[in-house]
């Protein structure tokens, strides 16, 4: 008896084996804390993973810091980090990204705009923006299945984090 037999994917997966497309990322263009011009043509070409935070956020603050281990010791190759403060006050944020001398790029977004753009209603939140600048699934390191953005905080400093990172990277090629 013939007929097709069942595939076995992990959720969110397509079926070439690679991480959902869940759409293509807002274009935007902003300015870094430092004054710097940034627009979503920045992820064209690299892979991102755009956090989202605020410095009254507690839950933030040890993963920014984490975040920034990541960037700094342990980043696999090909990942960019990029971190988006929704804060009300720019000193605060400035402050923060100084006192713990955050190596990547942060976008102040005091209105809101790409926090509304991006859907995004608590923080901190990660999305995963692959090469082509479409927003793809991303693996959580804490409950190991594919989720459409990481929500609340992670130790991305860890091992089993970059394990995760290193194979949703593997998977998006």
């Amino acid at each position: 008896m013939g007929g097709c037999s069942e595939r076995n994917l992990a959720p969110g997966m397509l079926e070439d084996g690679h991480p959902a497309i869940l759409g293509t990322a807002p274009h935007f263009e902003s300015r870094t804390l430092e004054g710097a011009a940034f627009s979503a043509r920045e992820f064209k070409g690299k892979t991102t993973l755009l956090t989202f935070w605020a410095s009254w956020c507690a839950q933030c603050k040890p993963e920014l810091r984490s975040l920034n281990l990541l960037a700094t010791e342990k980043r696999p190759a090909g990942l960019q980090i990029i971190a988006v403060a929704v804060d009300d006050d720019l000193a605060s944020a400035i402050a923060f990204v100084h006192k713990n001398s955050l190596t990547f790029p942060v976008i102040f977004d005091r209105a809101g705009e790409l926090k509304s753009q991006f859907k995004i209603t608590s923080v901190p939140t990660t999305l995963l923006i692959d090469e082509e600048a479409r927003i793809r699934e991303i693996r959580d390191p804490q409950s190991a299945g594919w989720v459409p953005a990481i929500l609340g905080p992670r130790r991305w400093d860890i091992p089993e984090a970059r394990l995760w990172l290193v194979h949703t990277l593997l998977h998006l090629q």
